[in-house]
């Protein structure tokens, strides 16, 4: 899923077309324009029909200006709630950069930026529950409402690892793991046995494939550190 896209937050139209674009156009004519085909798609597209500018979290790749998804899901407290996936297929008509804000060709790895989206079949009400931004403030996030945009399989596949490490998280603690230490100081074997748990319950239980088993332990022992911090 490495082309996944998490919303965070969607702009008020108002405070885009009061003061977001102007600070766009601003620090493109003060500093210069850095990706001239990202400002052309941006004039293009700055008020398409049936699109919005979203604030997205950090970009686990670099996605191009362009992209398309097929599939849409709504996601609290950091797990996609699977009753929630849809069909619902949009397209990237630009990205932002997050500092000195001005269009940029891709979203870049690793980095919370901006962007303007279309929905082919208008604008989804799922995107309503995202946190609205409608002054310059710092974002409040601490909701944990999100949005992913993605293929339909890759998001119910995401669902079920998250599921699957929430369980993992679980038999640990039933045997006495409460921290990610106590896991990294077993002994050979008492690891390879738990593994071996751990690898029929994600194949059998939640139809993943083996190679998603380290990525389902790595996240089981993460959300494990979560609980008991």
């Amino acid at each position: 899923m490495e082309g996944y896209l998490v919303l965070l937050a969607r702009y008020s139209p108002v405070f885009v077309g009061q003061e977001l674009i102007s600070e766009i156009e601003k620090n493109c004519e003060q500093f210069g324009i850095y990706y001239p085909m990202a400002y052309d798609a941006f004039q293009k597209n700055k008020f398409a029909a049936d699109s919005m500018y979203f604030h997205h979290s950090y970009a686990v790749a670099d996605i191009p200006i362009g992209q398309e998804y097929e599939a849409i899901a709504y996601s609290e407290g950091g797990k996609i709630q699977a009753d929630s996936i849809q069909k619902c297929p949009s397209k990237v008509l630009c990205f932002f950069t997050a500092f000195k804000i001005q269009p940029s060709d891709q979203a870049m790895r690793g980095h919370h930026e901006l962007s303007l989206i279309q929905f082919v079949k208008g604008l989804p009400p799922m995107i309503n529950a995202l946190v609205e931004i409608t002054e310059r403030k710092p974002l409040d996030t601490l909701k944990r409402k999100e949005i992913y945009l993605g293929s339909e399989s890759e998001l119910r596949k995401f669902a079920l690892k998250q599921k699957a490490a929430e369980a993992v998280a679980e038999l640990l603690e039933d045997i006495g793991i409460t921290h990610e230490e106590d896991y990294s100081v077993l002994d050979e074997e008492r690891t390879s046995e738990i593994n071996k748990k751990i690898k029929k319950m994600a194949v059998e239980k939640y139809k993943l494939e083996e190679s998603d088993v380290t990525d389902v332990l790595h996240d089981g022992l993460f959300a494990l550190h979560l609980r008991n911090k």
